[in-house]
């Protein structure tokens, strides 16, 4: 929804400049964490919040069990930073 919401008010990612090469472009795409989107489900009024609290520590039990990042993505296929630049 955030992806679509971005294109069809061509609202553009942040640039960057980068700090060893000067190089300057636009950024990454934002990302939404599981953690906030169970949240936004208690803003917006769509569950109880007793019921978001119990959802949100079988999240964060579920994902320290399989080893996830805040974006429900696996820790074990992150690549390691890479001396360099990455754009160029």
């Amino acid at each position: 929804m955030l992806q679509r919401i971005r294109s069809e008010r061509h609202i553009r990612p942040a640039t960057f400049k980068c700090a060893k090469c000067g190089y300057v472009g636009e950024g990454a795409e934002p990302h939404v964490s599981v953690r906030a989107m169970i949240l936004s489900v208690i803003r917006f009024g769509i569950a109880a919040a007793e019921l978001t609290y119990k959802i949100e520590k079988g999240w964060a039990a579920y994902r320290k069990q399989k080893e996830l990042d805040l974006c429900g993505k696996s820790l074990a296929t992150k690549s390691t930073h890479v001396a360099g630049c990455i754009h160029s």
